[in-house]
């Protein structure tokens, strides 16, 4: 009946299509979703409903079939042609769970179906029209369990129907024997109130009341004609936590307040907080008390209470949603047509992604960025490899690019951008590792260029430039080769300039930095550098890896500071990890990646309203919280757009967020609005295997003995085993939703393990050979970020003995022994 397919969580997948559902979409909404990459979803159709049982477990209907999802496989469930304990059809349109007896109830084409999630079988209800004792007909849209202890059911023309869950009898309703105002149902819902709202293809709403003699007493009617509903085809119902009736229709969105005053919401394109399309057909209260909406393009909208309008969201992805669900966590889910399912990426959505700067119609999306500043419109200017790029943050239009030009005299010239600074307004200061500096006037789109004249006094030294930083001072600061630090003259229009240190020809200037003190820090190739003044003039002290005081880099390339709010100091190195110099104490500590930093290069550090420290690594970005020195690391796998950040990119910016380049683009946040996963997962047993081979549920045994499972194994607590049955496996899941790759496992069989067997992200364990006796399989497992439950969940295990240890067997051994003795 049920088939399982293992389908492995491919890191690749997930990342691709996530990357196409991030670009460029910083100016969209913040949620962000990716298409589960599994094949199998898409076996069982478009989606029709989501739940979410007591375990954990996910479930799927569809327009052809049912499936169990755990975070790694599916367990799809389809009809059988010889098995009458399968589904009657695989063509499903709704499915509820009766959390009390632990029931599934599915609304088929071909009628109703109960399920049993213990034993994996199905209980068919059909229409006979010689037994009032069943449906009214066979094609079932909608079932909702009652909390009166009744299944609701609506048909698709033989009316309303209600199952007694205590006797499995039917009571039917239609147009001719009570207040229904047609037969064709389309959607149901009971409220907290226990009225039930009966939704009709063509005849608007019906809010009905049972009363103590069994019938459907009409409390109101709804439709266009008494301007309560926008259309009379009706497509769903959701009561919100202030006790307000929302409808979905096929022409717009209504809603009834608690004075019984109906509120109408139509559609308006233009209106970021409006809706798209007036046709709504999913809508779902969370456990957040938040209502979302579905509508006919596969759109989704969450209802802002405070505002009276939506927030709209786009998802891109592969299909269009039409149906929604969160789950017990918060997570949320999309059900698509044709077919598929996708999920919102917690990670990914605190993160906004510029990833294409392609100017014109060029072929190259010119990715890399290798610079960043901000405007007092809260817009970036963005270097790359290639080009410079006004964007504008909020549409994520590139409102002006700027290549390199040598056929224009004032045009830009270079290509890589090696470090940005706005002097002011009108003017910003590029720099390029072969071509200086730049100054941009922004409002007449000219360059003036800077370039080394030995015959000047008061000029630049050198042609590369790598590092550019404007002081508290207003001053401009360019750190070029040969270690030549330069300050700029406003006056003059001219630099001055000296050379840190001379012993070092091959020496870059990649950090300048201004502390809290006013001191001046500038990071080096070849050793960091410390003036206590913003005077060019004074002396520098120079600290690297010989040096005989506290702070000494063990690498002496230097590509990012920061003097933190605590008064800290930290340096990143390139190569070397994270250098941290408490100068009231005069100690200094060394981080890399042994002590969970993502990547042992560091070239941007910035530190959150929070004190968080926030730093862009070879590897990814790290969090580090500077209480606990604990990191939390962040790649692609969390949205970002690449892992790579080998440029010295970044900038702490006005709203408070953070801007990071990466060799994938540019990624801005709140460090406020990331996802902390603090979920402690369940742990399922979710596969037996003998042999290798799986073993269902009551499948015949050796020798006609018992069979090794009454229930699924996932409700199995205890298994015997023969002597013989000596290979068996489990397998496990931790029902984490958020990157389940990365959840951890451990196991133990009391009886035979001494100590646990931490498995890493294995989700199987194999015995063999195991002497009789009894034992108890228990696994625990840990979320992505590291959250064991410790409790877990566990099996005993009992192996008989074969035949010739069993104790009748050592009494007749006894027995035979004192007959030959007695006959001596």
């Amino acid at each position: 009946m049920a088939v399982t397919h293992s389908a492995q969580i491919i890191r690749f997948a997930l990342i691709a299509g996530l990357l196409l559902s991030i670009a460029n979409q910083a100016f969209a909404s913040a949620l962000r979703f990716y298409n589960l990459p599994q094949q199998d979803p898409h076996t069982i159709g478009s989606i029709t409903a989501i739940q979410q049982d007591h375990q954990g477990f996910i479930w799927f209907a569809g327009s052809n079939g049912l499936a169990r999802f755990d975070g790694y496989d599916f367990k799809i469930l389809q009809q059988e042609d010889t098995n009458l304990n399968s589904i009657s059809t695989n063509s499903i349109n709704d499915l509820a769970i009766d959390h009390n007896s632990g029931y599934f109830w599915l609304a088929t084409y071909w009628g109703l179906n109960r399920y049993d999630p213990r034993t994996n079988l199905f209980k068919r209800y059909f229409h006979n029209k010689d037994d009032a004792n069943s449906p009214s007909h066979n094609a079932i849209l909608k079932v909702v369990v009652s909390a009166q202890n009744h299944l609701w059911i609506a048909t698709q023309g033989g009316g309303l129907n209600k199952l007694n869950l205590s006797n499995d009898q039917f009571s039917r309703f239609n147009r001719q024997n009570s207040p229904l105002q047609e037969d064709h149902i389309t959607s149901l819902y009971e409220d907290s109130k226990g009225m039930l709202w009966v939704g009709y293809l063509n005849a608007g709403a019906s809010q009905l009341r049972l009363n103590n003699a069994g019938t459907l007493e009409l409390i109101a009617h709804y439709n266009i004609a008494n301007n309560s509903l926008s259309h009379d085809y009706v497509m769903d119902f959701q009561e919100d936590h202030e006790g307000r009736m929302w409808v979905a229709t096929q022409n717009g969105l209504d809603r009834q307040d608690k004075n019984q005053q109906w509120a109408h919401f139509s559609n308006d394109k233009s209106a970021p907080n409006s809706l798209w399309s007036r046709a709504i057909v999913d809508l779902h209260l969370d456990a957040q008390k938040r209502l979302w909406i579905v509508d006919s393009t596969g759109r989704i909208y969450r209802v802002r209470h405070d505002n009276g309008d939506f927030i709209r969201f786009a998802p891109e992805i592969e299909g269009t949603a039409n149906h929604l669900f969160t789950d017990a966590q918060g997570g949320v889910w999309l059900g698509l047509t044709p077919s598929g399912i996708a999920r919102a990426h917690r990670y990914a959505s605190a993160f906004k992604n510029f990833t294409d700067f392609r100017p014109g119609k060029a072929l190259n999306k010119n990715t890399e960025v290798t610079a960043v500043e901000e405007d007092k419109h809260g817009n970036f200017w963005v270097g790359t490899q290639l080009s410079l790029n006004y964007i504008n943050r909020y549409n994520g239009n590139i409102e002006q690019s700027y290549l390199h030009d040598t056929s224009n005299p004032k045009g830009r010239r270079g290509s890589a951008t090696n470090g940005i600074a706005l002097s002011d307004e009108n003017s910003l200061w590029v720099g390029n590792s072969w071509h200086a500096l730049n100054r941009l006037n922004i409002e007449k789109g000219e360059f003036q260029h800077f370039l080394p004249n030995d015959n000047i006094e008061h000029d630049l030294k050198n042609r590369q430039i790598w590092s550019i930083t404007k002081d508290s001072q207003n001053q401009i600061w360019v750190g070029g080769h040969q270690g030549w630090l330069h300050k700029y003259n406003p006056h003059g229009n001219n630099f001055q300039a000296i050379q840190i240190n001379t012993d070092y020809n091959a020496n870059r200037i990649m950090a300048i930095y201004e502390d809290r003190k006013q001191g001046l820090w500038i990071g080096t190739d070849n050793g960091l550098y410390h003036s206590e003044s913003l005077d060019i003039n004074k002396p520098f002290t120079r600290y690297d890896h010989s040096s005989t005081g506290r702070l000494v880099p063990n690498n002496d390339s230097i590509f990012s500071i920061l003097h933190d709010s605590r008064g800290q100091y930290w340096f990143g190195s390139n190569g070397g990890g994270l250098y941290h110099w408490d100068s009231t104490t005069q100690t200094f500590n060394t981080y890399m990646m042994k002590d969970g930093l993502a990547g042992n290069s560091v070239t941007g550090i910035l530190e959150a309203d929070d004190g968080a420290l926030w730093l862009s690594t070879n590897k990814g970005l790290s969090r580090l919280d500077p209480h606990s020195r604990q990191f939390r690391n962040f790649t692609t796998q969390h949205g970002l757009p690449s892992s790579t950040f080998s440029q010295v990119a970044n900038k702490r910016l006005s709203t408070g967020e953070l801007a990071f380049g990466s060799a994938g683009g540019l990624t801005v946040f709140d460090p406020e609005d990331i996802y902390q996963n603090t979920h402690i997962p369940e742990v399922i047993i979710t596969n037996f295997l003998l042999f290798n081979r799986p073993v269902t549920p009551l499948e015949d045994n050796d020798f006609g003995r018992p069979p090794l499972l009454t229930q699924q194994i996932n409700y199995t607590k205890h298994i015997t085993l023969e002597h013989h049955q000596s290979v068996f496996s489990f397998e496990y899941s931790a029902l984490n939703h958020d990157l389940p790759e990365d959840n951890q496992y451990a196991y133990k069989l009391d009886g035979f393990d001494k100590e646990w067997v931490f498995a890493g992200h294995r989700r199987q364990a194999t015995y063999t050979n195991l002497n009789p006796g009894n034992y108890i399989f228990r696994v625990k497992a840990a979320n992505n970020e590291g959250l064991w439950n410790n409790e877990g969940t566990w099996i005993h295990i009992k192996i008989l003995p074969p035949w010739w240890k069993t104790w009748w067997a050592y009494g007749l051994y006894i027995l035979f022994a004192v007959l030959i003795i007695a006959t001596l």
